[in-house]
């Protein structure tokens, strides 16, 4: 939150043309909001299931959701329906989204205990 009411200070602190400067907001203001919502499931919750011994699925969910998700839509987003630097944030959410969704499913079921020492 504070960092979204810092955005004009943050900007304000670059020379940058009007244009860079409103870019810019944008995509600080979209990158606040997504981190709020999807960053602490797709990457805090992994750090539990690893505590639980869980990290094959973590490694292989993270390098997979990557390069498909992240990597691959970032080409489609950004080449394909010519959406530029904000293609690469839309496609970084969707990596975002894909891995809490995968992590969660992976908590709730339990999935990791297979791999827990008692």
């Amino acid at each position: 939150m504070l960092i979204l009411v810092l955005i004009p200070a943050i900007i304000g602190i670059y020379d940058v043309s009007g244009e860079t400067a409103k870019l810019s907001a944008e995509l600080l203001t979209y990158y606040c909001i997504m981190a709020a919502l999807l960053w602490p499931i797709a990457f805090a919750l992994p750090n539990a299931l690893r505590a639980a011994n869980d990290v094959k699925f973590t490694m292989v969910v993270s390098i997979a959701s990557m390069w498909i998700w992240r990597i691959g839509f970032s080409y489609v987003l950004v080449l394909v329906f010519g959406l530029g630097v904000l293609g690469v944030y839309i496609a970084m959410s969707i990596d975002w989204l894909c891995r809490s969704i995968f992590f969660f499913t992976r908590f709730r079921r339990e999935g990791y205990r297979k791999h827990t020492h008692t």
